[in-house]
């Protein structure tokens, strides 16, 4: 589906901002060098190049001042993100594009199958 004569009049006018994930490789990252890589960042390059636009990558040093810095207006657009109920009050969200299974990672010398119960007596690491 392409877009409307209006819809690309929009895109020429104005400047799409962009807050990636700064630290979610290999989803989406700033390399050493402050370049914005990862799966989706290659996404977006496909876009830019299909539209015949150029999205404003605005880096943020943690996932909490990308979406602080949504709420004051400074970035229109997240590449990547759960849908959550909060979240829907102020983003519109597509259907998912990319999915990921979201999965326990453990130690080499853990041979038994974890439950929940077992995850609550041991130290867990988790993405806020």
């Amino acid at each position: 589906m392409g877009l409307t004569a209006e819809e690309q009049e929009w895109l020429l006018a104005n400047t799409v901002r962009v807050g990636p994930a700064p630290n979610f490789p290999p989803v989406e990252f700033f390399d050493a060098n402050g370049v914005y890589r990862g799966i989706v960042a290659d996404y977006a390059a496909l876009i830019e190049e299909r539209l015949g636009v150029t999205f404003q990558i605005e880096q943020r040093a943690n996932w909490s001042e990308v979406v602080e810095s949504t709420l004051q207006g400074e970035i229109d657009v997240w590449f990547e993100a759960a849908a959550t109920d909060e979240r829907r009050e102020y983003m519109l969200f597509t259907e998912p594009y990319l999915r990921l299974p979201s999965v326990i990672i453990v130690r080499n010398e853990e041979h038994a199958s974890l439950t929940p119960d077992d995850l609550a007596i041991r130290r867990v690491a988790a993405v806020e």
